[in-house]
């Protein structure tokens, strides 16, 4: 297969928040994978990329980037699935189809792999942040709630009937969907290529916002909205939020929440790092991915092509999808470099800019 590639270029922001002058912001994309088989779900952390790969038969192996060179971290013939990465360690849902959602959860600590939970667990999601290990997992009640292993003790976060799902960690910090039907993130496969026309079963869907913060627990999304899959940094929550008419991206930062989109199409699968926030949009004929700066407050269309294009993870200035190249599914990396000081000048960001320039 003929490999997609890209230049360093950049598109000025088309989903703008508010007005802005009309300048484009570089960045480049490097295609980590070209094969004949499919690469799915990536999640990045610094320059460590992990994904799940189908290989012989119906079984799917995780894999690893460090930057360099790609390692193969299990060879089970198991269905292992949706990994996160943190450094050099992973967290994985191990065992399970990725659409019925009761798998395990497998760990590889950078140099072997051990099983935490068993298949059967329902370990809906899971993320991992150091040594740190966040999961969703069937309680003595037999609901589904949030837990946190720090490597010696499991701590039991909630403790009700609503289900919990979409569980995501930075340093203290945790989100979750509360309320959330038991509804795996993989669930967003059933809703791909439907576009604005898979909306109205999004009404009846979804949850609540929770933020857990070194303890403190509060609802971010607003009361009645139908909220998705949230992603948390050390100072920003981002999710997919039902605002009557579709699906739009909701940042929670310095105190306050705002939509970063406001349009008649689909946003979803909102990654939030310190930089910025990247999602998946409904263009009118695909999905592609789109990236919000926070320093420039300016969107930047990542992708723009003819296949469809899903975000994975996002990690300071980078970013990865999978997308697909006409033949099957692979994943890519795209590096948003900082702004420099004349952009930020010519945003009219001036004190931002003379910030930067006494550091």
């Amino acid at each position: 297969m003929t490999p997609r590639r890209w230049m360093h270029f950049g598109i000025a922001g088309t989903l703008l928040l508010t007005a802005a002058p009309s300048v484009a912001l570089q960045f480049s994309v490097q295609q980590i994978t070209d094969n004949t088989t499919s690469d799915h779900s990536p999640d990045v952390d610094g320059r460590y990329v992990a994904w799940s790969r189908f290989v012989a038969g119906a079984s799917r192996e995780i894999f690893q980037f460090d930057g360099v060179q790609t390692s193969r971290i299990t060879s089970n013939g198991f269905t292992d699935a949706s990994p996160a990465v943190s450094g050099r360690r992973i967290v994985w849902d191990s065992g399970d189809d990725d659409h019925v959602g009761t798998g395990g959860l497998s760990y590889y600590d950078g140099s072997s792999v051990s099983e935490l939970l068993p298949t059967g667990s329902g370990a809906f999601s899971r993320d991992i942040d150091g040594g740190t290990i966040a999961c969703t997992a069937y309680a003595s009640s037999g609901a589904v709630d949030v837990f946190r292993y720090d490597g010696v003790s499991h701590e039991q976060l909630t403790n009700d009937a609503r289900g919990q799902e979409g569980v995501r960690i930075a340093e203290a910090r945790l989100v979750w969907m509360s309320n959330a039907f038991d509804l795996p993130r993989s669930w967003w496969g059933l809703a791909r290529g439907y576009g604005t026309h898979f909306d109205p079963f999004l009404q009846q869907v979804g949850g609540d916002i929770v933020l857990d913060d070194a303890g403190a627990q509060s609802v971010l999304s607003a009361a009645g909205q139908r909220a998705f899959f949230p992603s948390v940094s050390r100072d920003a929550v981002a999710w997919a939020g039902w605002d009557g008419q579709d699906l739009e991206i909701f940042v929670h930062r310095n105190g306050q929440t705002q939509a970063i989109t406001d349009n008649a199409r689909e946003d979803r699968e909102a990654e939030v790092s310190h930089r910025g926030v990247a999602w998946t949009g409904w263009d009118g004929n695909d999905y592609e991915v789109f990236f919000y700066d926070f320093a420039t407050g300016t969107t930047t269309q990542l992708t723009m092509n003819a296949g469809h294009d899903f975000v994975g993870g996002a990690s300071g200035s980078r970013v990865v999808w999978e997308g697909f190249d006409g033949n099957d599914w692979e994943f890519y990396l795209a590096i948003v470099p900082e702004p420099s000081t004349a952009l930020l000048v010519a945003l009219g960001l001036v004190g931002l800019a003379q910030r930067r320039a006494r550091l």
